[in-house]
């Protein structure tokens, strides 16, 4: 409903007197949708939620109240205008529908070898264009994710997540051995 994390923040007594301690946010991560389960970049809060400062800030309040923040973590797609994936060229780098030669072409399922890439050169997820999917038999993804040093699962605990709810966790994209190896 368009709030922010300061608002979330500035609400914690009442959660607290409701007999909470802790509390599961939508995606936080920047996107370009209210609801932000087309995420654009996963190591950065949504400018619209305050940014990272206001997450740092909820944290802080959090831990000193004692209570616990849960993350949901969008790990089967991203949006097709996200720095990984850039349908619409807004960023510097090459993302995976720009150029065969992309750090990131490897990361995503694709038809055809087309770039740059329109709405039928890779599935999306349910059908939508907007959520280009995740190869999860890839080591580079799995390590972003969850494996490699600083990634995101990781990034996150750092900054004082302390759990996650995954995002379409039963969809067959991902598998039993990718939960598995998380």
């Amino acid at each position: 409903y368009n709030g922010d994390l300061a608002g979330v923040q500035s609400k914690l007594d009442y959660i607290q007197s409701l007999g909470f301690d802790t509390i599961y946010l939508n995606p936080i991560f920047m996107a370009r949708s209210y609801h932000r389960y087309d995420t654009d970049q996963y190591l950065q809060v949504d400018p619209a939620l305050g940014g990272d400062a206001a997450f740092s800030a909820l944290e802080t309040e959090m831990n000193r109240r004692g209570m616990k923040v849960i993350l949901d973590g969008v790990f089967n797609h991203a949006s097709s205008d996200s720095l990984y994936f850039d349908r619409y060229h807004r960023y510097a780098s090459d993302g995976a529908c720009e150029s065969l030669s992309s750090v990131w072409r490897s990361w995503f399922h694709f038809n055809d070898d087309n770039v740059p890439c329109n709405s039928s050169d890779y599935p999306g997820w349910f059908g939508f264009d907007s959520l280009p999917t995740f190869d999860h038999t890839n080591p580079a993804v799995k390590d972003f994710f969850y494996r490699a040093t600083n990634n995101v699962t990781q990034y996150w605990y750092s900054r004082g997540a302390n759990g996650w709810r995954f995002d379409v966790a039963d969809d067959g994209n991902f598998g039993h051995p990718w939960w598995n190896d998380y």
